[in-house]
């Protein structure tokens, strides 16, 4: 019985693969949600969310960095942890979105041959559109609770160890295969 309980070295290779490949894939979408910050219709909050999935999954020490940055976790702070969005967010969102979606069906309208698809088209760019505005307008609000930051915790990582107890209510800590607790 001298091999009973140790795995077989693939088995630890894959999981090391899967672990850097979860690793490139949050870098990779942290990357572009930055580049979504400022560039107009790229959008910036399901790639920071995608890469906290990723982090959350591969290295604690990098979930807690992108929750915890002063820019990048306000993207998806309120949606890892239940804050919503504020009112501001949901303006900006629904005022983008149908920019986007004006913009789209003028250049339908404009491009597209035939009469029939022109309709089905901006039929369907209406359809997702108000569907999408929907799914923003029915998110919980967070009021100003995203922007002034309250959210974090010494003992997370994040914020100043002198913030009144009462204004912190953090996210959960996050253990992954990199900290001293997560194994």
């Amino acid at each position: 019985m001298a091999g009973v309980g140790r795995r077989p070295q693939r088995l630890v290779a894959v999981s090391h693969a899967r672990r850097y490949a979860l690793i490139a894939a949050g870098m990779v979408s942290v990357a572009v949600g930055a580049v979504g910050v400022v560039v107009p219709l790229l959008p910036t909050t399901p790639f920071l969310l995608l890469a906290a999935w990723c982090f959350a999954r591969s290295s604690g020490r990098l979930h807690r960095w992108l929750v915890c940055h002063p820019r990048l976790g306000q993207y998806v702070v309120g949606f890892l942890y239940g804050g919503g969005m504020s009112r501001q967010a949901k303006a900006t969102a629904l005022a983008v979105l149908w920019s986007g979606i004006v913009a789209s069906a003028a250049i339908v309208l404009w491009q597209l041959e035939p009469q029939r698809w022109k309709a089905v088209a901006v039929a369907g760019l209406a359809v997702v559109g108000a569907g999408v505005s929907v799914f923003i307008a029915t998110r919980a609000g967070s009021g100003d609770r995203l922007e002034d930051e309250a959210w974090r915790r010494p003992d997370d990582g994040c914020g100043d160890a002198a913030e009144p107890a009462d204004r912190r209510s953090s996210p959960p800590a996050v253990t992954g295969p990199d900290d001293e607790g997560g194994r």
